[in-house]
């Protein structure tokens, strides 16, 4: 683990700071702790390790001073939702077992997401001109929209998912020539380092290629400075995400806030539809 001295998304010094921690089945993935409770004062509390939230000045981003290295990061995501994963995690939060029977599976989740994003395109995007798209972090592909001239569907997953029927899953985008649209959803929140992210996927891109950016808000008036990191390490609002896009060359066409209804809850979201700005 380091511990990060800058904003992860503009590099500011400009950081505000307070004591948080990472949650008990996060630091037992990371530390490879047992599985276990410590009774202290009455209380009894899994092992943890503490970090500080930090808050950029610059660009509002909230984050968790502690970044991972890529073998921490692998191992948190190993078997991700798969067997084991589901019982060390429910070992630590019990109500979890409930939520891994239908997150990323439940077919209500996949067309709430579907209509939403639908939506969100609607006049931007012509499903007819999009001949390839590559989902970054898109599990087995069940969220690439089913545009009307989609000839060609990628999946970059380092989880080991199985790609549905017709998507192609790729473990080297230097293998993957350029495509109409990139998603990348849900993946930054967890991510160290953001800015690797953007620059590996930049050789993706075309002239008239699309971006398409998903991360939550997480961010509440009761919740407004998370001081508790799970998976998500990395907290965005609107301004954050803009200025990590227009940092790394990203013209943006359109941003907002939207809510999806999963059916177990309600999702919470910025959604970012761009374009490669290096072209002009």
């Amino acid at each position: 683990m380091k511990n990060a001295s800058q904003c992860p998304v503009c590099a500011s010094r400009n950081l505000n700071k307070k004591l948080g921690f990472v949650s008990p089945f996060v630091a037992h993935r990371v530390c490879e702790f047992p599985i276990t409770e410590i009774n202290f004062g009455g209380g009894t509390f899994s092992p943890t390790v503490f970090t500080h939230a930090m808050q950029c000045r610059d660009c509002d981003l909230i984050f968790s001073q502690v970044r991972y290295d890529e073998e921490e990061m692998a191992r948190i995501y190993k078997d991700y939702r798969g067997e084991e994963y589901n019982q060390e995690r429910t070992a630590y939060e019990p109500g979890y077992a409930d939520v891994a029977a239908q997150v990323g599976i439940d077919p209500r989740e996949t067309q709430a997401r579907m209509d939403t994003l639908l939506r969100f395109l609607s006049g931007l995007v012509d499903g007819n001109a999009i001949k390839s798209i590559l989902d970054y972090g898109g599990d087995q592909g069940q969220n690439i929209p089913p545009f009307a001239g989609l000839q060609k569907k990628y999946v970059y997953e380092v989880s080991g998912a199985v790609p549905l029927d017709g998507v192609e899953s790729v473990t080297d985008l230097k293998l993957v020539p350029q495509v109409d649209m990139v998603m990348n959803a849900n993946v930054l929140e967890h991510i160290p380092y953001p800015a690797t992210i953007m620059e590996a996927m930049k050789p993706l891109f075309h002239r008239n290629s699309f971006l398409f950016v998903d991360v939550p808000f997480d961010i509440t008036e009761r919740n407004p400075w998370p001081n508790q990191f799970h998976e998500h390490i990395n907290y965005f609002n609107l301004r954050a995400i803009k200025t990590l896009l227009k940092t790394h060359g990203f013209d943006i066409l359109k941003a907002e806030h939207v809510t999806v209804d999963l059916g177990r809850n309600m999702a919470n979201s910025i959604y970012v539809l761009a374009r490669p700005g290096w072209f002009c």
